[in-house]
């Protein structure tokens, strides 16, 4: 058979007006688990795999909002901020609502989860 060549993660769901966190069934906040953790999940199952290719390629659609460096990231709040990853280290299951461990904002939380793709793609 042949092995894969070329994964495109490209889940994402934007819920700025939500005002408290939703959980997936697997007790993480709704918005980073679709958008962060799900990626990761398919890219660390598929590695082994697409290493069989001769030219294995992972795509991460992001979003400017996850770089502050740019209009919609920089100019809009709330700027994406990890801050010490707080959230990830307190094992980021309800009720941490963010990455960060402070509390849920839906804006944000979309803004976090593109932040942690272009940290996993360095």
């Amino acid at each position: 058979s042949k092995p894969i060549d070329r994964l495109i993660c490209n889940a994402g769901v934007y819920q700025p007006s939500l005002e408290h966190a939703k959980w997936s069934l697997d007790n993480h906040e709704q918005t980073m688990q679709i958008n962060f953790l799900s990626h990761f999940l398919m890219i660390s199952t598929m590695m082994k795999s697409m290493m069989e290719s001769p030219d294995p390629r992972v795509i991460m659609v992001g979003s400017v909002t996850g770089n502050d460096n740019t209009v919609g990231g920089g100019g809009v709040y709330p700027i994406a901020d990890l801050h010490e990853l707080e959230g990830l280290k307190q094992g980021f299951k309800n009720p941490i609502e963010m990455a960060d461990g402070y509390g849920f904002i839906g804006a944000k939380a979309y803004k976090d989860s593109k932040l942690c793709l272009m940290m996993m793609a360095n």
